[in-house]
């Protein structure tokens, strides 16, 4: 699990391909223990997120964080995807 993901009971992966001039920014997920997310992005940027680092976590963070939240993050229940 990365440190980063947008919440702190996910795991998700991230990547790119650049090509001279084509990109594709991907991201796979799980949020809230059971919602698969992926991400895959095949146009410029907005300038916030152009870092040139290959990663577009912090676009799918901004994303999450900006839905409207249930209560605080809490562990996942047995039979998750996510659970211990």
């Amino acid at each position: 699990m990365r440190s980063d993901c947008p919440s702190p009971y996910a795991v998700c992966k991230n990547g790119d391909i650049n090509s001279g001039n084509i990109y594709i920014w991907t991201y796979l997920g799980v949020f809230k223990c059971n919602v698969p997310v992926v991400v895959l992005v095949n146009s410029p940027l907005p300038a916030k997120y152009q870092s040139g680092d290959g990663d577009i976590i912090d676009l799918v963070a901004d994303s999450y964080n900006a839905l409207p939240q249930s209560g605080p993050p809490q562990r996942c229940p047995p039979g998750s995807l996510l659970s211990d």
